[in-house]
């Protein structure tokens, strides 16, 4: 059986980025509203995806990094 994973964000920025921006580029990529972004950048973990597969998971990692 293949492994499945799931998907958090931590709710902080990477050192160096800037808030607005990376709330706009996470806007973009999850098509979010306000309420969602407030929940996402609330410096709790939050869910984002629930039990996909490794190619799936690899493939947010690599779009949240670059936003």
């Amino acid at each position: 059986m293949e492994s499945r994973y799931n998907i958090y964000v931590a709710g902080e920025v990477v050192e160096g980025e800037q808030v607005a921006q990376v709330r706009e580029k996470m806007r973009a990529l999850f098509k979010s509203s306000d309420e969602a972004l407030d929940k996402l950048f609330s410096g709790r973990e939050q869910l984002v995806k629930r039990a996909c597969d490794k190619a799936t998971a690899l493939k947010y990692k690599q779009a949240m990094e670059r936003a």
